[in-house]
């Protein structure tokens, strides 16, 4: 046997070696270390939105799984207004049931969505090896007014004219309403549209941090 042979020897043997080191090693910390879950749920790529006015908003979410070519391959969505049975995987608003797909951007599809009303929705979803991930932490979104028949407010204005004072009028209007609460408040909302740009105080305190409401609309 020359030199060549026996040098080319040493380095097959030395490959043989390494991947015979290597390869435990790289399963011990795939095992270890591997997760999957879905996370940064979105309801109409927005994080838990308010005021949404689609019947069948959009629901995405993405697959956390840092092993090597994780990919999904079924989901489920529950959606209901009670968040610990979201939390729990129920949903008596809609459930999708197991869905074999790797589609992580939905249409809603279950019960028709209610004006004014909060809903909690989770996801959880199978990855390439077939295991079932845990139920994903609750996202919601609230709905708004969502048909015109559901608005039951009355038009207010300055009072002079027919629609009050044109724009050559320098200062704004302000309107103010006392009412006695009676129950403790847990949470409100106020729906407002103007024909221009309002600021709303409550008992003398200002709501919010937005300047400038509402945002450019047609």
């Amino acid at each position: 046997m020359n030199k060549h042979q026996i040098l080319l020897l040493a380095i097959v043997v030395c490959c043989l070696t390494t991947s015979f080191v290597l390869s435990p090693r790289k399963t011990t910390i795939y095992l270890k270390d591997r997760k999957c879950i879905p996370d940064h749920l979105r309801c109409e790529y927005l994080q838990n939105p308010l005021g949404i006015d689609t019947s069948n908003p959009r629901l995405s979410w993405q697959m956390n799984d840092d092993s090597y070519g994780a990919v999904q391959t079924a989901y489920q969505i529950v959606v209901d207004i009670d968040s610990s049975a979201v939390a729990k995987g129920n949903g008596n608003v809609w459930n999708s049931g197991e869905i074999a797909s790797d589609r992580m951007l939905v249409a809603y599809a279950g019960k028709p969505l209610l004006p004014f009303t909060k809903y909690y929705w989770s996801v959880k979803i199978r990855d390439k090896d077939g295991v079932v991930t845990s139920q994903s932490a609750p996202a919601s979104f609230e709905t708004g007014m969502m048909s015109k028949k559901n608005w039951k407010g009355a038009w207010i204005s300055d009072g002079n004219g027919d629609m009050g004072n044109d724009i050559r009028v320098k200062p704004a209007p302000y309107f103010r309403k006392e009412f006695d609460v009676r129950k403790k408040i847990k949470s409100a909302r106020a729906y407002i549209v103007a024909a221009g740009l309002y600021e709303l105080y409550i008992n003398g305190r200002q709501t919010g941090d937005h300047r400038l409401d509402p945002m450019y609309t047609r």
